[in-house]
């Protein structure tokens, strides 16, 4: 029952646009706990909102562009994947281009991977 909480929970916190509304949430929910008398379950949420939070860390798109030129058209790329919030951080190591890590499947433009895939070739 505490997963089912958890979940909702923090759905609603993720949805919430700033730290006023996520408030709000949080006293209404609360507020829900208190009423149905289940405060005791608290900390089991608690643990188990922490093991979303960290589930979504790991699964968040991760866009890395090797410099600030290719931040718009890995932004496009990443919006054409259907990702509309994604962090984008610079990779130097990636020579030229962007890389784009949905967690399910990688897009890699960069010319790292480029300069790979030619070696590769001209050494086979």
């Amino acid at each position: 029952m505490h997963k089912k909480y958890a979940k909702a929970l923090f759905e609603l916190l993720t949805q919430s646009k700033d730290a006023q509304e996520q408030d709000k949430v949080l006293d209404a929910f609360f507020v829900l706990l208190k009423k149905q008398n289940k405060e005791k379950m608290l900390h089991k949420i608690f643990f188990e909102l922490q093991r979303l939070s960290a589930k979504l860390g790991k699964t968040a798109p991760k866009v890395k562009i090797a410099s600030d030129k290719f931040k718009q058209a890995a932004l496009e790329k990443a919006k054409a994947m259907g990702l509309d919030e994604t962090s984008v951080t610079e990779d130097p190591s990636l020579i030229g281009g962007f890389r784009i890590d949905t967690g399910s499947e990688v897009y890699d433009a960069s010319y790292k991977r480029y300069l790979l895939d030619l070696y590769n070739k001209l050494s086979s």
